[in-house]
């Protein structure tokens, strides 16, 4: 992955690298940013889930959207610690990577074709932006299944980085997400999500009922203090969230690189999937201006020839 000015991007760079935080010191947390990291996340959105009923099955066994061709997306892959080691020593899966990936998170700024649950909850996000904030969206968010404690602990981690992108480097001030009802009391009582009483509801995402949560990112530390207190406490969130090594982590995150290569464009939305030969004109357009330089009319036409 590089910037979206078209530079070569090297498939399997930095295996084991890049790791941003640990999760209960079993899986490393890291931004997907090469094609073997974003293939490892995509696959695993794709693959069996912890419900099965979200499930939709896209071409190229690889679950992915136009919004992650955006540079306003990034991706979150969480790794199992030795996995990352053997990537990095050359074991590992084919190539010297990790053969799969234990969760992912995809996260999309608010841009020019929106966010992805506007098809749902357009009141919702609308509502917010002609209040003047900043909406993002956490989606194609994905745990394999596991004990219940690594399973909340790399949903948390996940979280953390999550909200500190959103708040530190996209500059959003709401963090939103789309949950199965069965799930909202989690993420209201341990999260402090919120669902505003005007938002109709349910709304339905691949044929199942969904919520609309999200979170005032600019209180936030604040209700979880209130909350949680400070003291020490493997389940005190406002201490998980808070953990003193923010100004590393958000470093960390702002150097990451934006956008994707030519190379992985094509890869990705033509040869794995075929989203660019259904992606609208606005949403071509919208690509052109990330993208400058970049043939999108030849890239699209390429897609059309490979599905027929």
């Amino acid at each position: 992955m590089t910037s979206p000015a078209g530079k070569t991007g090297n498939a399997n760079e930095g295996a084991g690298e890049n790791i941003l935080l640990a999760a209960g010191g079993k899986y490393g947390v890291r931004i997907a940013s090469n094609r073997r990291d974003l293939s490892l996340a995509f696959d695993l959105a794709f693959g069996p889930r912890l419900d099965p009923d979200c499930e939709r099955l896209v071409p190229g066994h690889m679950r992915l959207s136009i919004f992650h061709a955006l540079p306003a997306t990034v991706t979150f892959v969480a790794v199992e610690l030795d996995a990352a080691d053997a990537g990095r020593s050359g074991g590992g899966g084919a190539g010297g990577s990790p053969a799969s990936a234990s969760a992912t998170l995809s996260l999309a700024a608010d841009s020019p074709l929106g966010l992805p649950m506007d098809e749902s909850f357009a009141q919702a996000t609308d509502a917010m932006r002609k209040a003047g904030r900043r909406p993002c969206e956490v989606f194609e968010l994905v745990l394999k299944a596991s004990d219940g404690r690594s399973t909340r602990e790399l949903l948390m981690s996940m979280f953390r980085v999550a909200w500190l992108y959103a708040s530190e480097v996209a500059g959003a001030t709401d963090l939103c997400i789309a949950v199965m009802p069965r799930h909202e009391n989690f993420y209201r009582r341990v999260l402090l999500f919120d669902r505003p009483p005007e938002v109709p509801l349910c709304g339905r995402h691949d044929n199942a009922p969904v919520v609309f949560l999200s979170l005032d990112l600019r209180t936030a530390r604040e209700r979880y203090l209130r909350k949680y207190g400070s003291e020490e406490s493997p389940r005190n969130l406002y201490r998980f969230f808070v953990a003193g090594d923010e100004a590393e982590v958000v470093s960390r995150l702002r150097a990451a690189p934006k956008g994707l290569s030519v190379e992985d464009l094509h890869y990705f939305f033509v040869e794995r999937s075929g989203i660019l030969a259904k992606a609208t004109r606005q949403q071509i357009e919208c690509l052109r201006r990330f993208y400058p330089g970049v043939d999108f009319d030849a890239i699209q036409a390429s897609a059309r020839r490979r599905i027929g």
